[in-house]
C-alpha cells in the first residue's frame, strides 16, 4: 500500500517534534477534503467556528 512507506519515511525522517507521532490515514473525504478544509479555516478565521 501506498501509505506504508510513507509511515516509515515519516518515522524515520521526521526532525521536527510536531511531525513525530503523526499518524497517517486513507482520506475520507475524497475530493472534498480540500474544500472541507478551506472552510473550516474561513470559518474560523471569521470567528463563525470555535478553534480546535
Amino acid at each position: 500500500m501506498l501509505f506504508d512507506p510513507l509511515r516509515e519515511q515519516l518515522d524515520q525522517f521526521a526532525a521536527l517534534p510536531f511531525v513525530r507521532g503523526l499518524t497517517v490515514h486513507e482520506a475520507v473525504l475524497g475530493t472534498s477534503a480540500g474544500l472541507v478544509g478551506a472552510a473550516a479555516l474561513a470559518a474560523q478565521e471569521l470567528g463563525l467556528a470555535a478553534a480546535g
